[in-house]
């Protein structure tokens, strides 16, 4: 068993040969951890011109159905599906996440929200103190 904020993990890790083809995910009762990729432009960058234009690119429908496939990272859309046109919703949608990946619906369906940033300085703490220790 492992744990992953990749929902296409298990699958990418079948296309590799590190995991059986029986590898299934699964979701926690309680619903499931999603991580949100944050990008921005640090206040100092020396090309903002260039960082933004890498930013439109990474955040572009195209970009994102690639991220999607288990063959590359697997991981699920920063995009609102029903702001894309048609054949975009279509692209994503005829995206093979295999056999081992639940359905995009079904991920976003059971997704829980991420926590405010207020909560890092306590969570990496924590994290220090009764995980990370020796």
């Amino acid at each position: 068993m492992t744990m992953s904020y990749d929902p296409a993990l298990a699958a990418s890790e079948v296309l590799k040969g590190r995991f059986p083809e029986s590898t299934r995910t699964y979701l926690l009762d309680g619903g499931t951890l999603a991580n949100t990729h944050f990008l921005s432009i640090p206040f100092n960058a020396s090309d903002k011109a260039g960082a933004l234009v890498a930013i439109n690119e990474l955040m572009s429908p195209a970009a994102q159905t690639s991220k999607l496939s288990p063959e590359n990272w697997g991981d699920l859309t920063a995009l609102d599906l029903e702001k894309l046109s048609p054949e975009q919703q279509q692209a994503m949608n005829e995206v093979d996440l295999g056999e081992a990946t639940l359905s995009i619906e079904e991920l976003e369906q059971n997704r829980l929200p991420e926590l405010s940033s207020d909560y890092i300085d306590i969570i990496e703490k924590g994290w220090t103190e009764y995980v990370a220790k020796e």
